[in-house]
């Protein structure tokens, strides 16, 4: 996750635990990174993704795993079989939108950058 959106979220109280899937860094913001979604301690609400829309289908997977309901493919990333995947399990959806944009518009801060 980029650093000024977990930085802007963590302040309007997302209390964004843990980022994982992100084994290159072994830390964001002083907290450890996680290499995979089975290994963050606590409850995950929403899963937000970064990563190649090839992956998404297994990222879902991974987020119903742990009990998240929320599945977020970040912009520039869309995925039908993601979507299918974590829709049949009850969860929500978002593709090809940017988070923190979508925070700004909703009027919960500022627009990173």
């Amino acid at each position: 996750m980029d650093e000024s959106l977990r930085e802007q979220l963590t302040r309007a109280g997302a209390g964004l635990p843990h980022p994982a899937g992100e084994p290159a860094r072994g830390s964001v913001l002083g907290e450890p990174v996680a290499r995979s979604l089975s290994e963050v301690d606590g409850p995950v609400d929403v899963v937000d993704v970064f990563r190649p829309a090839g992956e998404a289908p297994k990222i879902a997977r991974q987020a119903i795993d742990i009990g998240a309901r929320v599945l977020w493919l970040q912009e520039g990333i869309e995925s039908q079989e993601a979507k299918r995947v974590a829709e049949a399990a009850g969860n929500t959806v978002v593709m090809n939108r940017c988070m923190g944009e979508t925070h700004a518009q909703l009027g919960l801060g500022r627009r990173p950058g």
